[in-house]
């Protein structure tokens, strides 16, 4: 070893301590620009996501207002179709209605005597 220094000498021993102080800077430096660039990928990433979430809570919020309308326009025509039931007169039905009820009565069989007496023998 100490024939080493000899051969290397002062100038060369100074000249190996430099290189390896310098190559301890370089890895440090690439270390530290490695880590840099994977935090600025990790902020846009988080960036994009941030936006993502904030347009989908966005979507949200305007889906559950339309959902509300829609339920407020469907509980209004319930109301005016129950409205319109009560309203509505109690009467007999039409002639026509009663012929072709009775019909049907016949169509599916049933025997004159369960058939009512509005359909006559004929209907």
């Amino acid at each position: 070893m100490i024939a080493i220094a000899k051969a290397i000498g002062i100038r060369g021993g100074l000249l190996i301590a430099a290189a390896a102080l310098a190559l301890w800077f370089w890895i440090g430096w690439t270390n530290a620009a490695n880590t840099r660039d994977e935090v600025q990928a990790e902020l846009t990433s988080a960036t994009a996501t941030i936006e993502l979430l904030q347009h989908d809570a966005e979507l949200k919020e305007l889906a559950a207002i339309r959902r509300q309308a829609d339920n407020a326009g469907v509980a209004d025509l319930e109301e005016e179709l129950h409205d319109a039931i009560e309203d509505a007169v109690d009467s007999a039905p039409s002639p026509l209605r009663v012929k072709l009820a009775c019909r049907r009565l016949r169509n599916a069989g049933h025997s004159t005597d369960d058939i009512p007496a509005i359909c006559g023998s004929a209907g």
